[in-house]
């Protein structure tokens, strides 16, 4: 407990369920480990690249840096994955993604893109798993204002 609390203390960009779920792995295997920093910087590429270009939710994207987007996507999965001496450097997740008119379709349509590239690089099954559902216990972070209304033409900006 204590040592849970000085490791939340020492990362001030993260809201306290972030933090939770950054830390979730830690009684587990490290799945970072089995997965490799390298091989996650890979997998992201496609996916980002693939994210960018997609029909759907691409234009969401077009003005952002893809390699800094990349980077900040690569620290926090590893982080949540397992790793021990990787650190988040990016602004709360909730924050960051407040700024864009983000809507549920547009999350799920992330997910699917991101569960397509998983398998096609045939990351290990747990690791799937658990990246997956990592992500779409996000919904409430990344769609926080949007979370407010049941209709699906409520954006994350809409009050």
């Amino acid at each position: 407990m204590m040592q849970e609390k000085q490791s939340n203390e020492t990362n001030e960009n993260l809201s306290q369920d972030q933090k939770n779920q950054s830390n979730e792995n830690s009684s587990q295997e490290n799945l970072y480990a089995l997965l490799g920093g390298e091989r996650l910087r890979e997998i992201l590429t496609v996916f980002y690249q693939e994210v960018f270009a997609d029909v759907m939710i691409g234009y969401l994207f077009a003005k952002q840096d893809q390699a800094k987007l990349i980077q900040r996507e690569w620290e926090w999965t590893a982080k949540f994955l397992g790793a021990k001496d990787i650190e988040y450097q990016g602004e709360g997740l909730g924050k960051v993604h407040q700024k864009h008119p983000i809507r549920y379709g547009h999350f799920h349509r992330r997910n699917q893109i991101l569960l397509k590239v998983l398998r096609r690089m045939q990351v290990d099954p747990k690791i799937i798993d658990f990246w997956m559902d990592h992500q779409n216990r996000m919904i409430n972070t990344i769609l926080a204002k949007a979370q407010e209304d049941t209709h699906c033409n409520k954006t994350a900006n809409e009050k």
